[in-house]
Parts: structure tokens; C-alpha cells; sequence
């Protein structure tokens, strides 16, 4: 059956191989991950250090129009912080000798494995920085010319900053849906019906695999209020113009009043509100009381969002 196979895929997987081989590369690849995340760690220091650093210019350096595009920035941020902690959990779980595929209804035959998500997490922050680090140092000390600054806020305005933030989202778009031979497009397409059955949860069963993910949806909740915010941000005019920084100062984006009060709102209840119909959905099957006290606590998160 599945179940068995799901069971006898992830038997013994941390223990593949001879014993010596496995740890030696469990341990070499530690060692590269302590490496790189230490490098990273000096070079987020390093923007920390530009970002103190005085501005050329001072007269036309705006702070609200340089962070006009941190939803963009914040958004794929999100996403390389989620690779980093799928990885850390599938690694701890493989040393724990955790039957995490098993446990999540996870194909038999997939082998993504922590190194997947390690590699693509590494990439992905090495571009981030990269990027972002250029973007610092461009507005701030006018490193290119400008193109259109008539057009913008001031003379410091000018079109091409906004291709940092998009060229950093298209690679993003581009390392999710590139073609792998380790996690192939029915695995992702699996990730995007697992959402979808969290959405419906009143309507089937609920199982652990879907309180999972309608816990990590609670946890994405405020890293998807971003997406409105990034969303704003490309549609509008650029340069931005003193309109749209002026409304960026006062509420954080440039978007519209509905947007702004209404959609970012609903898309960061959402998952709450599809979290605490699991709850029902399991104290209906259940009769447990305690869904009922899970279902209370999900309802009461809505004040917040």
C-alpha cells in the first residue's frame, strides 16, 4: 500500500550507506553551512554598517523613498528564511531518526532532501544580499546615473531602482519553477494542493499533515501582508512620485485605501480562519473538547491581524 511505502521510504535513510562515509559527509556539510552562515551574518553587518553610514547628499536623500521597495526586498526575504527552516527541520528530523516523509503523506519516491533546500536557501541568500547591498550603495552615494528623475519625487528619483527589486523577484520566480530532477513539478503542485485542502478544511477530514500546514500558513501570515505592499510597489509609477512617498510615509505602502484596510487584512486572517475551521472540522469527527479551546484561541488571533 502507500502507507507502507511511505514507511519503508524513510526506514534507515540517515543510516544509508557505511556508516563511516555518512557521517563524514553529515559532518563536512555542517562545517560548509557554519561557514557560509557565518559569511553571511559579517555581510548582513556590513549592510547594518552602509545603512549607518552618511548619505552623499543629504539635501535630496528621502528615507520614505528609499523604503518604498523593502515589501519587495521583505517578501523574498520570507522566502529564503523559509528554505533555511524547511532544511533545519528535515535535517533535524533525519539525526532524529524522524519519519517526517511518512508522517507528512509525503510521495515515496520524492528525495528532496535538507542539502536541496540548504543549496537553494544558500544561493538565494547570496543574491539577496548581493542585491540588496547594490541597491544600499546606489541610492545612497548616486553611484549611477539617474534616468527620469524629472519624473520623481526629486533629482535623487530615478527609474532604474526599481530594477533591484524586480530582478531579485524574477530570479526568486524563476529558482521556484525551474525544472529539477530532485523536486519535480508533481511535488510542487503537491505543495499547492496541500494549501488548498488546509483552505477546505470543513469539508474533509483533517489529519496531522494538515495541521502542519495550517500552522505554517498562521506563521506565514505577516510575511504575506507583504505581498499587497510589493505589489503596490511594482504596478506604480517610477520614479515614485512625491504622491506615493508621501502615502508610503504615512501608512508603510503605496497602496490604496481598499488595499491598504481590506485585502491586506482578510489575506492575514486567512490562515487563521482556516486553521480554526480545522478545529471544528476535528471536534466535529473528535468530540474532543480541546478542538473547541484551539478553535477559540485561532478566533481570537483575528483581533490582532
Amino acid at each position: 500500500s502507500a502507507e507502507v511505502a511511505r514507511l519503508a521510504a524513510g526506514l534507515g535513510m540517515s543510516r544509508a550507506g557505511p556508516a563511516g562515509a555518512v557521517h563524514t559527509g553529515a559532518r563536512a556539510l555542517e562545517l560548509v553551512l557554519s561557514f557560509f552562515l557565518g559569511c553571511s551574518a559579517a555581510l548582513f553587518l556590513c549592510i547594518g554598517v552602509l545603512l549607518a553610514l552618511p548619505e552623499a547628499q543629504p539635501r535630496t536623500y528621502s528615507s520614505a523613498y528609499f523604503l518604498t521597495p523593502m515589501p519587495v526586498f521583505r517578501v523574498v526575504f520570507s522566502v529564503l528564511l523559509s528554505l533555511w527552516c524547511m532544511g533545519a527541520v528535515a535535517r533535524t528530523c533525519d539525526k532524529a531518526d524522524i519519519n517526517h516523509m511518512f508522517i507528512l503523506n509525503v510521495d515515496p519516491r520524492c528525495r528532496v532532501t535538507p542539502e536541496f533546500f540548504f543549496s537553494r536557501a544558500a544561493a538565494l541568500t547570496t543574491i539577496w544580499i548581493l542585491v540588496f547591498g547594490m541597491y544600499v550603495v546606489d541610492y545612497k552615494w548616486r553611484v549611477l546615473p539617474t534616468v527620469w528623475a524629472e519624473e520623481g519625487f526629486n533629482h535623487r528619483a530615478s527609474f532604474h531602482f526599481v530594477l533591484y527589486p524586480v530582478g531579485l523577484l524574477v530570479v526568486t520566480f524563476l529558482g521556484m519553477v525551474w525544472p529539477s530532477t530532485i523536486c519535480r513539478n508533481r511535488y510542487k503542485g503537491s505543495v499547492l494542493r496541500a494549501v488548498l485542502r488546509t483552505a477546505s478544511a470543513p469539508f474533509h477530514p483533517v489529519d496531522f499533515a494538515d495541521n502542519i500546514v495550517g500552522d505554517i500558513l498562521t506563521s506565514l501570515a505577516k510575511p504575506l501582508q507583504d505581498v499587497p505592499s510589493a505589489m503596490c510597489y511594482l504596478v506604480s509609477t517610477h520614479p515614485q512620485p512625491q504622491p506615493a512617498v508621501v502615502t508610503f510615509s504615512e501608512k508603510g505602502d503605496t497602496c490604496s485605501f481598499m488595499t491598504h484596510h481590506v485585502l491586506t487584512p482578510i489575506i492575514g486572517g486567512l490562515p487563521y480562519v482556516f486553521r480554526a475551521l480545522q478545529c471544528l472540522r476535528r471536534y466535529a469527527d473528535t468530540r474532543e473538547v480541546r478542538n473547541l479551546a484551539n478553535f477559540g484561541k485561532y478566533i481570537a488571533s483575528l483581533l490582532v491581524v
